[in-house]
């Protein structure tokens, strides 16, 4: 081999390693499913989207349910699974969007958790995870979706326990077991007292068990399969707020097992929130992604909003772009959530702005 051909294939090379290392992968999640938003997926991954992530459940009291067949929570109407079998032949990964507690439709409440809110305590419409039979219900939703043939599965952000839940007769019980002293709803809600500090803490290894549970079931079924689970921002900026009003902590989830933290970095949600100025949002914003990798490494996928909720609007691409400039290249993957009608050029823009 002559030094021109030598130098030639080295370069190769190095721009081959270099793209390895600094590509990152763009991640397109949908709120809606096929019936309301129709798009060609395989048309996405082509200009360059490498994952999908499809809603699996509908939340409404009146018509809610799951998405896909399984043998334990009623079907809406199988539009995941019709979305599956319609992409059966997909050059991309596509993911279901999976919930653990929101099951607001069940007609009996026999599940359910228990909140206290102004002195009363009071039934509230998700599942009581302190319920052995409760878990193994999720689990086995959770077992039904690998079955159904997905890449991976992201569990919604229902995967905590708020401040003001947790209070069923079976968390009531845990408390007074764990702690050795009576269990006393107004106690455990004060904040900062050893009852509260040592309430957060059981309900986080709670979180953090069964997270390692629904991870090990899975992959017992298909050991390829990617479990990534939605954080809330405060995980990574406030981290007692997080433990107190979540139930969440990022050493926890990362010691789970779990495949990726999807930590969700939503910036107008965050100024709206915190109450808080463009330039300082933005610090924070830096400030919290670093924060969680420091933890989560290249596990780590940024999540950002396109979508303005509360104003019914998408997000203009340029202050999409000037947020998504922050997040450093050393992040390997970026979630943009919900995708919208907002067409193609938009979403190329997003894709551009990410990649580079």
């Amino acid at each position: 081999m002559n030094l021109k051909n030598g130098i030639l294939i080295f370069s190769i090379f190095f721009a081959l390693v270099t793209v390895a290392l600094f590509s990152r992968e763009i991640e397109l999640q949908f709120h809606e499913v096929k019936e309301l938003y129709d798009p060609d997926f395989n048309d996405l991954h082509n200009v360059g989207f490498s994952k999908i992530i499809v809603r699996s459940f509908l939340n409404n009291r009146k018509n809610g349910g799951l998405l896909f067949e399984n043998s334990n929570f009623r079907v809406s109407y199988p539009g995941f699974s019709k979305i599956l079998k319609s992409n059966s032949k997909r050059k991309f990964s596509l993911w279901g969007w999976l919930i653990t507690r929101n099951y607001d439709w069940l007609e009996t409440n026999e599940l359910y958790d228990t909140g206290f809110e102004n002195g009363e305590r009071l039934k509230i419409r998700k599942l009581d995870l302190f319920n052995p039979e409760v878990r193994k219900l999720v689990i086995e939703v959770f077992r039904s979706m690998v079955e159904v043939g997905v890449e991976g599965i992201l569990i919604q952000d229902d995967l905590s326990i708020k401040s003001d839940e947790g209070f069923s007769s079976r968390g009531m019980k845990t408390f007074t077991n764990e702690s050795k002293v009576p269990a006393k709803e107004k106690l455990m809600m004060d904040s900062g007292s050893p009852y509260n500090l040592k309430w957060i803490k059981i309900k986080k290894r709670l979180l953090n068990e069964f997270l390692a549970d629904i991870v090990r079931e899975c992959k017992s079924l298909n050991p390829d399969i990617k479990i990534g689970v939605n954080v809330f921002y405060e995980a990574a900026i406030q981290e007692r707020n997080s433990s107190e009003w979540h139930s969440q902590d990022l050493e926890g989830i990362s010691g789970s097992g779990v495949d990726l933290i999807y930590l969700m970095m939503y910036h107008r949600q965050m100024k709206r929130e915190l109450k808080m100025g463009s330039g300082k949002i933005k610090d924070l914003f830096s400030k919290g992604i670093e924060n969680a990798y420091k933890i989560a490494g290249d596990r780590l996928v940024v999540k950002l909003e396109t979508y303005d909720w509360n104003k019914g609007e998408i997000i203009p691409l340029k202050e999409m772009i000037e947020f998504i400039d922050l997040i450093p290249k050393k992040i390997k993957r970026i979630c943009f959530t919900p995708v919208k009608n907002a067409g193609m050029p938009y979403l190329k823009g997003l894709l551009k702005a990410a990649s580079n």
